[in-house]
């Protein structure tokens, strides 16, 4: 009986000294928006700064995606009707962030574009609602909407 005691005794210690790191857990916020593509639905935007916001998106900006990958990286994928049929299916990769208790989500893609900053206004499991941020004028009205959907 005494060998069991022993052998429960080291499994103790060696389980107390061995364990793996706790790897944090990433937010709801995170899961959703990585939980599979989103396909662009609207672009809105207020031309004149009325409040008034008219949909501008092109037809074939309406089945584009955008893919979010857990490693932050991502990419907006021109498929489907393409907006420059003699170039293909177009991918621009990039990378994305939340910052602000998940309130604003960073985009960076490559190929010459910008970073875009957005606040999420909605975001559950078939609905995620971005009003872009200015950069340099966080205060300003927004003018520009972007309503993606699963």
């Amino acid at each position: 009986m005494k060998y069991p005691t022993q052998l429960l005794i080291c499994f103790l210690f060696f389980s107390a000294f061995c364990k793996k790191e706790n790897q944090p857990t990433e937010s709801l916020s995170f899961q959703t928006i990585v939980n599979g593509p989103w396909i662009q639905a609207q672009y809105l935007e207020d031309q004149d700064g009325n409040g008034t916001f008219t949909d501008e998106s092109l037809p074939c900006e309406l089945d584009n995606t955008w893919v979010f990958n857990a490693d932050t990286t991502m990419s907006y994928n021109d498929i489907g009707v393409l907006c420059a049929p003699d170039f293909g299916p177009i991918s621009i990769p990039g990378n994305w962030l939340l910052t602000e208790n998940d309130q604003v989500l960073l985009v960076s893609l490559s190929s010459g574009f910008t970073e875009e900053a957005f606040n999420i206004v909605t975001l559950n499991d078939t609905l995620m609602v971005l009003h872009k941020k200015d950069l340099n004028n966080p205060s300003a009205p927004v003018t520009q909407k972007v309503v993606l959907e699963r």
